[in-house]
């Protein structure tokens, strides 16, 4: 006999922002017809997906699983935040927070940005989280923007920058000045759009990053709920939590004794620097032990962190019956639904739902069955469940589910689908069968799988504030229905950062791989074409990827590191070789010296007035010498 389960959703996201095009404009143009809504732009951070949940215990997942050296990196960081932010009274604050994730039954994407666990498109000046998003656990939908307001003011997160206009053409007329320039800045950009937003918060991007920006994620809200709640962009710099805050001594010893990730990162490395055959996948492994190492070492400081630890399950032979299993007893408890709640109804049918639709629309996707463990076990290498669309669905067959307890979930279950193309497809099928009321496809769907017997208990607990935004029903109700508007999530990209990410190391991994200059080439001009890219923008950009290809073709090291994942210092060394090498050609050419710098101008006119050219000395204040050059007096009226 199949077990019944209550199924409910865990840690989850929104589905992969679309890259911005002409149609999202339109789109956005028709939203803000009507005067009810306005625009959101927020800071798009480059790092991962780190997302955030729990009910009376921390769950953390990143790269769609749990127990990976992403997934215990960021919630070292996060540790780290509240050490360095509260000092010694960290740990109350600390269970504050989980407390108040449960009770809400919120779900938190963050950005996790490291310098050593990725490389997108420049070097992070330090590992930070950045808030960008909530989500309601019930619904799978997320909240007003406004709540990560009062999460920042609450626990000193630091959050996207947010620029809100009135209207979308404000926004855009600013990023298509910037759109396609190749070295913009942070900091330029963030001046225009500061002038010229209706409301802003500040994040200080370039102290946490760098000067280059990947873009901004935009969408609608309605107007009239930001409006009455206005006052909460002024209120974000307030601390609730003033007279919890660490003094600057505390926040030093805090981060000697907690190190950044990438600065553990670093002290392995060179410790295993004369070791012969380390790879990178094993260093990230002894990284993440070292990081599980520190968050256990808080075992006896009355903290919720070590709570749950989750362990995969080791084979498939193991992991398919169970997989199977869910997917019938799914079935068979929607069959008899006396005994279950109409919240459990709903969470077990929109699992149930969402993996037909999968096998209906004939996508490939993999399921990650773990054990839930809280006897503290070191966490093993998860094993990814192949899941074929042409497989019968239930094969009956395979071990019992065996069940640690009625207060924690039996397993964890991770549905994975690889294929960017797949989301929109999958979307496309909901909206063709409204009546089968399919579970959104979310980047990140993560579900708890309790024994029928399982209890909701409420979180154990109080809170250091008794009032919460979310506790006044109206109030969290408005935050739950005036959330961004469905369809309306873009994400517009910046060439400064693109050509880095896209064209350099994605498409730079491909040449690695296959060798083929021509259909680098060639990918290349094909990408370009469906960002829109301006004919000027490819050509300027040409002799950058000849140069690139020629690199990664001629150099077999350059070619491993790109394949490893590593690019940045070599791609910046072809980048800075090559307008170099652009700009002394314009000058041979005679045309207008590069503008960066300052430049004071002297003439010197020639002695024969019949000469048609003037010969200029510049002084540039950037290299502080005079650059000698002949350009025509016409070009400098």
């Amino acid at each position: 006999k199949l077990p019944m389960f209550h199924i409910s959703p865990g840690p989850v996201f929104l589905s992969k922002f679309h890259n911005g095009t002409l149609a999202a404009r339109s789109h956005y143009k028709e939203l803000e017809a009507s005067n009810e809504n306005v625009l959101f732009a927020t800071v798009k951070s480059s790092g991962s997906l780190w997302l955030f949940a729990g009910t009376a215990y921390p769950i953390c997942s990143s790269k769609n699983g749990i127990g990976n050296v992403y997934s215990i990196a960021g919630h070292y960081t996060l540790i780290r935040h509240f050490k360095m932010k509260f000092g010694i009274r960290w740990k109350e604050i600390y269970d504050d927070f989980i407390f108040y994730v449960a009770k809400f039954k919120l779900s938190l994407g963050f950005e996790l940005v490291t310098c050593c666990l990725g490389h997108h498109g420049s070097h992070p000046s330090t590992d930070h989280l950045v808030l960008n998003a909530v989500l309601d656990r019930n619904s799978l939908s997320p909240y007003s923007p406004l709540l990560l307001l009062k999460l920042k003011q609450r626990y000193g997160f630091e959050i996207a920058g947010m620029y809100t206009f009135e209207n979308s053409s404000t926004f855009f007329e600013i990023f298509d000045e910037f759109r396609w320039k190749r070295e913009c800045t942070f900091s330029e950009i963030h001046a225009k759009l500061k002038a010229r937003a209706w409301k802003v918060v500040n994040m200080d991007y370039a102290k946490l990053h760098s000067e280059l920006l990947e873009g901004y994620v935009c969408f609608y809200a309605p107007r009239a709920f930001v409006a009455e709640h206005v006052s909460w962009f002024d209120d974000v710099e307030n601390c609730t939590f003033s007279d919890y805050l660490a003094s600057e001594r505390e926040s030093k010893e805090a981060a000697v004794a907690w190190p950044s990730v990438s600065d553990i990162s670093d002290q392995l490395a060179r410790s295993a620097s004369g070791q012969e055959g380390s790879r990178r996948d094993e260093h990230l492994d002894v990284l993440k032990k070292k990081l599980m190492g520190l968050i256990k070492s808080l075992d006896g400081e009355g903290c919720q962190i070590s709570s749950i630890s989750v362990l995969p399950v080791k084979s498939e032979l193991q992991c398919k019956p169970i997989r199977d299993k869910v997917y019938e007893a799914c079935k068979e408890a929607l069959k008899y639904p006396c005994d279950k709640t109409p919240n459990e109804l709903s969470s077990t049918r929109r699992l149930a739902t969402m993996l037909q639709a999968l096998d209906e629309c004939q996508l490939q996707y993999k399921v990650k069955v773990y054990d839930v463990d809280l006897s503290g076990n070191a966490v093993e290498e998860d094993t990814d469940v192949s899941r074929d669309p042409r497989e019968s669905s239930l094969s009956g067959a395979g071990t019992e589910i065996t069940r640690f307890g009625s207060d924690q979930p039996d397993h964890i279950i991770c549905i994975h689908v690889p294929h960017d193309w797949s989301f929109r497809q999958y979307e496309a099928y909901s909206i063709q069968h409204p009546e089968k009321e399919i579970s959104p496809l979310l980047r990140g769907n993560l579900w708890e799988v309790h024994s029928a017997q399982f209890v909701d208990d409420s979180p154990m607990g109080t809170s250091l504030v008794p009032a919460w935004e979310l506790d006044d029903p109206r109030l969290a109700e408005g935050l739950r229905q005036n959330k961004p508007i469905h369809g309306s999530f873009w994400k517009f990209k910046l060439f400064s950062y693109a050509h880095r990410t896209h064209l350099l190391r994605n498409l730079g991994k491909e040449l690695a791989h296959h060798r083929d200059y021509h259909q680098y080439i060639t990918k290349c001009k094909s990408l370009l074409s469906t960002w829109g890219a301006p004919i000027d923008v490819f050509e300027g950009v040409s002799p950058l990827l000849q140069n690139w290809a020629r690199a990664v073709l001629d150099d077999s090291e350059l070619a491993k590191e790109l394949l490893a994942g590593r690019y940045i210092e070599r791609a910046h060394a072809v980048v800075d070789a090559t307008f170099n090498d652009q700009s002394r050609a314009s000058k041979s050419k005679g045309a207008v010296p590069p503008k960066s710098g300052l430049y004071v101008i002297f003439s010197v006119h020639p002695v024969c007035c019949c000469k048609k050219k003037t010969l200029f000395l510049c002084y540039s204040g950037s290299t502080h010498a005079f650059v000698e050059g002949s350009w025509p007096v016409k070009s400098w009226r």
